[in-house]
């Protein structure tokens, strides 16, 4: 997964830096409008194969099939949905902009094809994922990053916005492809499924856990997006729109390890189930890492921040330096206790944590950019950022205080953790590179 995760990054950072410096700063703000509607669409992105965490280890040769039909059936139905939200946001986007809205509407309509493309992609990847071919899914990534690459470069012979988010769609299509042949590989796969019975189990996936880890994602979704839905609502210029949006594509490439981090965690959380003790512990570790790492990333842009937006923009840009040291400094803050996080949804009660963590977040999100913005403009909607992490870290903490049996560890390293260390590095290292 490591391995992944650098070679996504560097892809994102190569192809971030050819668009920017190719695409006007103004067109790069309409595809920052466009996504920043993504929230819509999201609030029916339900991942049905989110089961696949808790439910795999118990799954036989059939059930992976009716798990599988189950999926496909969701998507089908999430698609349909999707074109629907489509058609309306056009409208929106028409009503508004009126003449100037025809390079958003085509934005938003090859956009929507990618999405539809990561909604039958989602499940096989799922398989793979929680089946540890880690390796699988690393040729993937790579062969999918090479073609991302050389497609990217067609930017300085087709300068506009149209073709980047057609190849975006192109990559998505491959990405899919590629999945399906690898699933198709791996795993016995029957389609002689009964639709009812198929039904029935999603339903009961849905219900029991799927949802909520839905909700938990449309109410982080609205923390981590709805500042440049804001900014458009308040008729913000696309250049500062695009500056922007450069500031939160080089913060969102440092939330590529934490992300590893609570993945690694809630696995270790599941697989500890009956042992609260050891639960502690694996917590306790996980911490102490993610507290490492954000204090690594904020440094590591201070020092090189500048450097990596010249790189990317071709000049030195101090506006988006700024923009991107609050963003950043909003994410690192919640990062240190993304371990808790998973924790929190796996031994305990997902819907409690929805409830008393994501859902206040929110509200508040929502409440300090419009204050922030209204009164401040975009000083005020970055100052919310930094207040959004600190909400969420009380917001956190309160939860596992008072709903959880988690108890804190202020030891700096106990022996437990030495060999934790130890054992934990020599298996991400295995499961990166497929030995």
């Amino acid at each position: 997964m490591l391995l992944q995760q650098v070679i996504n990054f560097c892809n994102l950072f190569v192809v971030t830096a050819v668009i920017v410096r190719n695409i006007p700063r103004t067109e790069y703000g309409e595809l920052a409008l466009v996504l920043s509607y993504s929230i819509i669409f999201n609030l029916i992105n339900i991942s049905a194969s989110s089961i696949l965490l808790r439910d795999y280890p118990k799954l036989t040769d059939h059930n992976i099939s009716r798990y599988k039909k189950s999926f496909d059936i969701f998507n089908y139905y999430k698609s349909v949905s999707a074109i629907l939200i489509a058609f309306i946001i056009a409208i929106f986007f028409k009503l508004i902009y009126g003449k100037d809205s025809q390079v958003l509407i085509t934005i938003l309509l090859v956009n929507t094809l990618t999405i539809i493309c990561q909604y039958f992609t989602d499940p096989f990847q799922s398989f793979l994922s929680v089946s540890f071919r880690q390796s699988l899914i690393t040729r993937i990534i790579f062969i999918t990053s090479v073609i991302n690459l050389i497609f990217t470069f067609g930017v300085y012979f087709i300068p506009n916005i149209i073709f980047v988010v057609s190849k975006n769609f192109a990559i998505s299509l491959v990405t899919l492809l590629l999945m399906r042949y690898y699933f198709k590989q791996n795993f016995k796969y029957k389609t002689n499924i009964s639709h009812r019975s198929s039904l029935s189990l999603l339903w009961k996936n849905l219900s029991d856990f799927s949802i909520w880890t839905h909700v938990q994602g449309i109410f982080t979704d609205i923390i981590y997006r709805a500042d440049i839905l804001i900014l458009g609502w308040l008729n913000t210029p696309f250049q500062i729109l695009g500056n922007y949006n450069i500031a939160l594509q080089i913060s969102n490439m440092t939330k590529i390890l934490p992300q590893i981090i609570q993945y690694h965690a809630t696995l270790c959380v599941s697989n500890s189930e009956n042992d609260q003790k050891r639960q502690n512990e694996v917590v306790h570790i996980f911490l102490k890492i993610n507290f490492i790492i954000s204090i690594l990333i904020m440094i590591g842009y201070l020092l090189l921040g500048k450097l990596m937006i010249s790189i990317i923009t071709g000049n030195n840009n101090g506006e988006i330096f700024e923009y991107g040291l609050y963003i950043l400094g909003g994410l690192c803050i919640f990062n240190t206790l993304r371990p808790l996080v998973a924790y929190s949804i796996v031994a305990h009660s997902i819907k409690q944590c929805v409830l008393y963590i994501n859902l206040p977040a929110a509200i508040f999100a929502i409440g300090a950019y419009l204050i922030g913005g209204i009164f401040l403009g975009i000083k005020g909607i970055l100052i919310a950022n930094i207040a959004i992490g600190v909400i969420l870290c009380a917001l956190t903490i309160n939860y596992v205080n008072r709903k959880t049996t988690y108890k804190w560890n202020y030891t700096l390293l106990t022996d437990y953790e030495k060999s934790f260390f130890k054992y934990f590095w020599l298996k991400f290292v295995s499961n990166t590179t497929g030995a």
